[in-house]
């Protein structure tokens, strides 16, 4: 079994066990013609073209063939800045002294970016942790030098006196319209802890060098492709044309690459049909996707208004965008079915929904509004789940979804959870929660067909690219991943194991290991 993988080359894959997206065609063939799926099948039958007829025939014994995974969610920018700074992501139950020296190791041995030490992925919800979280406690470590630690949920960040002052925040600056700087429960002043702060600080903060970033972004690419991955949904809440026109630019000077989507944000959506195009438009190799809407409420309050959401949606729609809503909580989840019901375009979706009771799940399926949510972090984050809801019945009820026929897409949302298709699949089927031997309400298991059409085709669904993408027939494009195992006979125990052999795109490969 050997793939030359020279690109633009017709394929005649072999001896595959095919899942085409929908449903498990069993044994079969797969070939390829000009970046376009030719035929899918039996190899003795009768619309099966000649063998002689293409460039290369690859035996794939032993191989299991699907379409390539969507990731319908994720933060491309955030994900290479979280590469390119100090990863926390490893930290945990440790003591303050422990932790004072993981931070003063990292001062003395990684490079400053523009003047700021960054840091990424800390689990501001580990109460080892999370008693430290203040500025003073940076400020022992780094007295001359600003510090931003961003938090592992994506909604937070703590950063150090000096870096306070860099960003012009001073105990009277007022808090911008969702953003909530924490304060001190005894003497009221500011501990350094900001969230929702996003849009605050990535305009007062220097930029990452955008040649380190660029260089990061290859990397995650390389690293998405290595785990099956053909197409990228960037679904941060502050995309704007910069972003879209360093990323098509980007994008142009690499020879391969994965698809990607990238949703506009509100703070910059009119911009966008004048000047880079509208919905599904592809803009020098980048699609325009759903409008990102924000509806939070990890700061205590619920913001927008569920009247100020309704502006937003009816803004997005009357430009021909559907909107993709960040609702997590049950209460933002209520809200955003609500305002959708008052105005809905087909291809509306709510992202994440995590907590859903059956009253949100029933109205979901009536208004028709689709998911996008990130079963990996049942297991990544299924103990905190445990200990902190009330009800953890009402957590990431895929299968009751799948039962009412709403098309759910996984996702990831890195850098806040594994881009990893595998490691979605293993939880949603398996529920366990990493380290305890609890599974997570085991009635919403998935099946394992199901869970792999959630990360093929019905991603492809919500991320508006199922004309293309997500499905394994005739004039598709060819995004072929090959599995070294068969997911559909492994034990759901072993599922996170199984690993891609080659990924392919348009029938150019991305990744191989043939």
């Amino acid at each position: 079994m050997q793939f030359n993988g020279d690109d633009g080359r017709s394929l005649w894959l072999d001896n595959l066990e095919i899942f085409d997206g929908l449903r498990n065609l069993g044994s079969g063939c797969i070939s390829v013609e000009d970046g376009k799926i030719s035929f899918v099948g039996e190899k003795a039958g009768r619309q099966s073209p000649k063998r002689s007829k293409f460039d290369e025939v690859i035996d794939c014994s032993g191989l299991f063939a699907l379409p390539g995974f969507v990731d319908s969610h994720l933060h491309l920018f955030s994900l290479a800045a979280f590469n390119a700074g100090y990863d926390l992501s490893h930290v945990s139950g440790t003591t303050r002294s422990k932790f004072q020296s993981i931070l003063k190791m990292a001062k003395e041995t990684f490079d400053k970016q523009e003047g700021w030490h960054r840091f990424y992925g800390l689990d501001s919800f580990d109460l080892s942790i999370s008693k430290y979280l203040d500025r003073h406690f940076l400020d022992e470590l780094f007295p001359e030098d600003p510090v931003i630690i961003h938090f592992k949920s994506g909604h937070g960040a703590l950063l150090n006196s000096l870096a306070l002052r860099l960003i012009d925040l001073s105990e009277t600056t007022d808090e911008p319209p969702g953003t909530t700087f924490i304060r001190d429960l005894e003497d009221g002043l500011l501990t350094g802890v900001i969230l929702e702060g996003e849009e605050l600080l990535g305009a007062k903060i220097p930029s990452i060098p955008i040649a380190q970033l660029m260089q990061s972004l290859g990397k995650v690419f390389e690293d998405t492709s290595s785990k099956g991955i053909t197409t990228l949904v960037d679904a941060s809440r502050n995309n704007n044309v910069s972003k879209i026109e360093m990323l098509s630019e980007f994008l142009s000077s690499r020879p391969l690459s994965p698809h990607v989507v990238m949703m506009p944000g509100m703070s910059d959506l009119s911009r966008f049909p004048r000047e880079v195009g509208c919905y599904s438009d592809v803009y020098r190799k980048v699609a325009i996707g759903h409008v990102k809407i924000m509806l939070t409420a990890s700061s205590g309050h619920i913001f927008p208004s569920e009247e100020d959401l309704l502006s937003s949606i009816r803004k997005a729609h009357s430009l021909g965008f559907p909107v993709a809503i960040h609702a997590v909580e049950n209460e933002c989840v209520s809200i955003a079915i609500s305002a959708l019901e008052n105005d809905f375009i087909s291809g509306d979706r709510i992202e994440h929904a995590s907590e859903l009771v059956d009253k949100n799940i029933k109205d979901i399926a009536a208004v028709g509004i689709q998911i996008s949510t990130q079963p990996g972090l049942i297991t990544e984050n299924g103990e905190r789940y445990l200990q902190n809801t009330v009800d953890p019945s009402i957590l990431y009820r895929l299968e009751s979804l799948r039962k009412h026929g709403i098309t759910i897409g996984f996702s990831s949302d890195a850098p806040f959870s594994q881009a990893d298709p595998m490691e979605w699949i293993s939880a949603a089927t398996g529920r366990n929660v990493s380290g305890t031997g609890v599974i997570l309400e085991s009635s919403e298991r998935l099946s394992v067909p199901s869970a792999l059409n959630m990360a093929t085709y019905s991603g492809a669904v919500v991320s508006g690219v199922a004309d293309r993408k997500g499905h394994l027939r005739q004039g598709m494009d060819a995004d072929i991943v090959l599995l070294d195992m068969n997911p559909l006979t492994t034990e759901i125990s072993e599922l996170f194991k199984i690993s891609p052999v080659l990924t392919l795109s348009q029938g150019s490969s991305l990744y191989s290991q043939m």
